[in-house]
């Protein structure tokens, strides 16, 4: 499986352990794609419980980075952060791309691979949480065989209700 091919200054990793740079820069990202989404800041509390889903149990993170030569440092342009449980169901934690980003295919490519890691991981189902109001995410995690199972519950931190979405899998998910 493979996600955008590298050109010019784009790059794929995927890490296991990700550093306290890439869990700053996901945290960052994240909280500026929720405010492009809704159109206000995110509510408070939001930036913490973001980086506590990197400290739970066995994760995968892919990131797509853009080379900056002018700092010579990595920016994350996209990022989905996927747990691996015992039970057998893998969860996508956390999806985000760069405002300039979105459009291309890039949270696609990002949720595909997600379940390709989790198909070749021998899980037996993928779930990931969505506000039902995030039509366009529906909408993509739906394009690839997922459904919304289950009823809208509270979101924690307040807003719209969140909806769970499901996609059972196989050795050639």
């Amino acid at each position: 499986m493979s996600l955008l091919p590298a050109k010019n200054d784009i790059a794929i990793r995927v890490t296991l352990s990700p550093s306290q740079g890439d869990i700053d820069q996901c945290v960052s990202l994240w909280l500026s794609a929720v405010e492009n989404r809704d159109n206000r800041a995110p509510a408070s509390g939001t930036s913490a419980r973001v980086a506590a889903k990197f400290a739970i149990g066995d994760q995968r993170l892919v990131v797509v980075e853009r080379f900056n030569i002018a700092s010579t440092r990595k920016q994350i342009r996209g990022f989905a952060l996927t747990t691996f449980r015992a039970d057998g169901v893998a969860y996508l934690e956390l999806l985000a791309t760069h405002s300039r980003h979105q459009g291309i295919g890039l949270g696609r490519q990002l949720t595909e691979d997600a379940l390709w890691a989790a198909a070749e991981r021998g899980l037996t189902r993928f779930e990931l949480d969505v506000r039902t109001g995030n039509v366009a995410a529906i909408r993509l995690y739906e394009s690839v065989g997922m459904k919304i199972t289950g009823l809208a519950t509270p979101h924690p931190l307040g807003g719209e209700p969140m909806v769970t979405m499901t996609r059972i899998l196989n050795a050639s998910s």
